[in-house]
């Protein structure tokens, strides 16, 4: 047999969905409490019993411009904020000839030794011992390498410099003390590099002067005697050559782009016209395109709309072809003013031409003279730059000198640190929180997990007497075949309760459902179905009458909004009457109080006691009511908990759902409930899909409490209009 699920998650594999993990959270919350306050307390524990560390920083900044000179050098600019510059730095503060120079101090290494055997010391397992620790012992700089944190923060120049002590005293001690070191050793250094640069500049700048006075001396002496003055008539000659070069040159290239306007327009290809730059630059041609471009859409739009004989069609292709000509007119103008650019530039081109050749004569002569000591200006002119650049490098390197700054500046000693760094109230509490709510989780999800038991398709053992040789699958509670009236569901039920065997088996269910309630507390239980057609509701007002003879207090909820069946069979009445009488004592169809129901609870217009319609003889009623919005969005919000938590006088509530093969309101609203029962008929091909809708519902965190199977012997009526299936499939509602 061949079943269509549609589009509903819980028949459609491939959109079922999970378990709802907060139901299993509440379900199992006594668990959660006691895990979540049990790895809390161990935190808090953990918290008292760690021993306490305080860390103290410092920070230093490095090629920071000198506040001694009025412009950097170009070195030190360069090396600002250099990824690779702080690195090094940082290597060099946390080296280990800094360190030694940290153990020098008096005051650091006593410091050191008194921390060591304060904290025991890494070295116990070594063997060395603190009181030996000295400038000398690789153990002490082990030590000190193991304590302090030198760390850079990329092109921010910033090199922070700490140390982690039990002692706070202790701590600031030796991170200013290495903060002292590293800074008095890179003055050092830099001291010894500039006296070596500067001994350096005062030779290069004694010889480059040397040569600058000769070459200045035989080029001075040349240009005398040669009559050049300086080179003047020779720079004048170069100057105006140059100068009428360059406009000779924009005088051919505005030729040339005449040239091809004019080429292009006499071609008449309008593409190549379009892509000249003289039309792109056009805002007139570009707005004649444009209108163009919103005419043609326009026309085409027109044409697929209204067909090509349309008198819209018609104006519209007429103010394209208006919109060509202008676009035509525009690109013969275009070409005039080409043809006059054209004849414009070819005139100065020619002038400029003469023009140019009169200048070179003028240069050679002047050129044939010069060229001969061009050799010498240049090194003279490159020696000059040499000699400004070394002056100004010099005077550069003895002012850092004098200023004895260097490239590091101090920018913040390290403070006696208030708050320990390890382990930090707030951040351990707060993780020893989220670790506590983790663990609580996962330790109450698995308990649920373990524990839950729900009545499955593949939970259904195989063997015992209520066993089918012929399908394999057991049917939890089998409806007896009844000939029923071909009546509403109401009369049905009437009629069909007062039968020995459907009450037997009506009892056995009841009994199922028990097994599943928590005391002091209601259970809910939506009756689903795959297709219309299969005893759903009937079931359900059996059920629910059944369970109210014997004295429990049951709401029936009619949860079906797009086929309310039992709102239509109880009509309307002024005055309230039993939901249900049995067949002996009437058979007039049975009245309700009012017409208000789920669907205006739902929408929040109404709240649950206006909407029951009570009976002393049977289960109260909320029917189906109306409204205006979609009832399937309406089981997403929160109103059904609203409803729940209004019914806890009741024992049992029980759901009366559409079919899950038209809406998903039924497994929207049973995964809302304490489970629910499946109901089905009993035909051999139907319990394969049973099984895996079955499976789907657990998926999306149903619980499944029960199966009922119809007899296909009871007496068939057609599904409703909007509920039914493509061939008519069951038993009565």
């Amino acid at each position: 047999m061949t079943i269509s699920f549609g589009s509903n998650p819980i028949l459609d594999p491939d959109m079922a969905s999970g378990r709802n993990p907060l139901k299993a959270i509440w379900n199992r919350r006594f668990i959660f409490a006691a895990v979540f306050l049990a790895v809390w307390g161990l935190a808090i524990l953990a918290l008292m019993v760690i021993p306490s560390s305080y860390l103290a920083t410092g920070t230093v900044i490095i090629v920071e411009p000198e506040r001694a000179l009025n412009t950097p050098s170009a070195i030190m600019t360069q090396n600002i904020g250099d990824p690779a510059d702080v690195e090094s730095q940082v290597y060099i503060a946390g080296s280990p000839n800094v360190l030694r120079r940290v153990l020098e101090v008096p005051a650091a290494l006593a410091a050191v030794i008194k921390d060591c055997q304060r904290s025991g010391g890494l070295f116990k397992k070594e063997g060395p011992d603190c009181s030996r620790f000295g400038p000398e012992n690789p153990a002490a700089i082990a030590y000190l390498d193991d304590h302090y944190v030198v760390s850079g923060a990329g092109r921010s120049r910033v090199i922070s410099i700490s140390y982690n002590s039990p002692d706070p005293a202790t701590a600031q001690l030796m991170a200013n003390t290495l903060i002292d070191r590293f800074l008095a050793s890179h003055r050092d250094e830099i001291a010894r590099s500039q006296q070596l640069a500067v001994d350096s500049l005062a030779q290069q700048l004694d010889q480059l002067d040397a040569d600058i006075r000769r070459e200045s001396a035989s080029v001075q002496t040349f240009r005398n005697k040669n009559d050049l003055l300086n080179g003047a008539r020779s720079t004048m000659s170069a100057e105006r050559l140059t100068s009428t070069l360059e406009q000779l040159t924009q005088s051919e290239a505005e030729r040339s782009r005449a040239a091809a306007v004019l080429d292009a327009v006499k071609r008449g290809n309008l593409d190549e016209i379009s892509a000249l730059p003289a039309v792109i630059d056009s805002r007139v041609i570009a707005d004649i395109k444009q209108q163009l471009s919103a005419a043609q859409e326009e026309a085409q739009s027109a044409t697929s709309l209204f067909g090509p004989r349309h008198p819209r069609l018609q104006i519209l292709n007429s103010r394209v072809d208006a919109l060509r000509a202008s676009l035509r007119q525009e690109i013969i103008k275009l070409g005039q003013n080409a043809q006059k650019r054209f004849d414009t530039a070819d005139g100065v081109a020619k002038s400029l031409k003469a023009q140019m050749e009169s200048a070179k004569a003028g240069v050679a002569n002047a050129g044939t003279a010069e060229s001969s000591i061009e050799d010498t200006i240049r090194d003279l002119e490159a020696n000059k730059q040499q000699y400004a650049a070394l002056s100004v490098q010099k005077q550069r390197l003895e002012s850092d000198k004098l200023a004895s700054l260097g490239r590091l500046r101090l920018v913040s000693p390290a403070e006696i640190p208030r708050q320990r760094f390890f382990p930090r109230t707030v951040p351990f509490i707060a993780g020893g929180l989220a670790l506590a709510v983790v663990l609580a989780t996962v330790i109450a999800l698995f308990v649920d997990l373990r524990s839950a038991k729900p009545v499955t398709a593949g939970a259904i053992p195989q063997q015992g007497p209520e066993h089918d040789d012929q399908t394999g699958v057991i049917s939890t509670v089998q409806l007896p075949a009844l000939d029923l009236p071909d009546t509403d569901p109401i009369r049905k039920a009437g009629v069909a309760i007062g039968d020995p065997k459907m009450r037997t088996a009506l009892q056995r269910l009841l009994d199922q459902l028990l097994e599943r309630r928590i005391p002091n507390r209601p259970l809910s239980v939506a009756l689903v179905s795959a297709f219309a057609g299969e005893g759903r509701t009937l079931t359900t007002l059996m059920l629910a009458n059944h369970a109210a003879k014997l004295g429990y207090r049951v709401l029936l909820v009619e949860a079906d909004l797009h086929n309310p069946e039992i709102q239509s069979a109880l009509g309307q009445s002024a005055r309230a009457r039993p939901i249900f009488r049995s067949a002996a004592r009437s058979t007039a169809t049975p009245t309700l109080r009012n017409t208000a129901g789920l669907q205006d609870i739902l929408e929040g217009r109404l709240e649950p006691v206006g909407a029951v319609s009570r009976s002393s003889e049977g289960p109260d009623v909320i029917t189906a009511g109306s409204g205006t919005a979609n009832p399937t969005d309406l089981f997403g919000g929160d109103r059904i908990s609203t409803l729940l938590d209004w019914a806890r006088s009741y024992d049992l509530i029980f759901f009366d759902t559409p079919a899950l093969n038209r809406h998903m309101d039924a497994g929207l609203l049973a995964r809302q409930l304490d489970g629910a029962v499946f109901c089905f008929v009993g035909e051999k091909d139907e319990f394969e899909a049973v099984a895996s809708i079955a499976r789907r519902l657990d998926q999306l965190g149903v619980h499944m409490l029960a199966y009922v199977a119809q007899d296909p012997a009871i007496e068939k009526e057609t599904a409703p209009v909007e509920d039914q299936p493509a061939q008519p499939r069951g038993t009565s509602r």
